[in-house]
């Protein structure tokens, strides 16, 4: 494995651990001791994605499966996913999917 593909891991780790209050790329860069220019370099050259586009895929991933298999209201699901202003929540997800989140939801 190379130096890059146990970053990436690393980093999908620290991801699945903070991405509830950690949202910034900086944060997991730190925690790696590397700097957020390389965190990307690594994810784009890895994966083709920035780190930024990871850790929102992570909290993508987590607000769908709340949306479609918890009994939680969507103030709930912004709630437990770390956002203070549900409508930052609203925003994220209609921007990252192109559908709110009642809509999402809906369909499935």
């Amino acid at each position: 494995m190379g130096a890059y593909q146990s970053k990436i891991l690393q980093f999908q780790k620290l991801i699945d651990e903070f991405y509830i209050g950690e949202k910034s790329p900086i944060f997991y860069a730190e925690k790696m001791n590397i700097t957020t220019k390389h965190l990307n370099r690594i994810c784009k050259t890895t994966l083709d994605k920035t780190a930024t586009a990871l850790i929102y895929e992570r909290i993508l991933l987590e607000a769908k499966r709340l949306l479609v298999h918890a009994d939680l209201s969507i103030n709930e699901i912004a709630d437990r996913l770390g956002y203070l202003d549900n409508s930052h929540f609203a925003n994220f997800f209609k921007k990252n999917t192109t559908m709110t989140a009642s809509e999402f939801r809906d369909r499935f």
